[in-house]
């Protein structure tokens, strides 16, 4: 009786510990995005040929990008 209830109380904090990562991922990514979407909207409102110019800019679009893929692999 007593094993049983210590399982389920490691299942129970196991559960609350992938629910928050879950939601710690979802949060990193939404945000990630956001960030992402302000850049490409600075990109287009410049119009492409400076964005050719603002290639810092379109550096860090692709690297948010990766850097939100690979959060969340993790």
């Amino acid at each position: 009786m007593v094993q049983q209830l210590i399982g389920l109380s490691l299942v129970n904090l196991l559960n609350i510990m992938l629910s928050f990562h879950l939601r710690q991922i979802l949060c990193f990514e939404l945000r990630c995005l956001g960030e992402t979407a302000i850049e490409l909207g600075r990109i287009l409102d410049h119009g492409l040929s400076s964005a050719q110019q603002r290639s810092p800019s379109q550096a860090n679009v692709r690297c948010n990008l990766i850097h939100c893929h690979r959060q969340s692999q993790s």
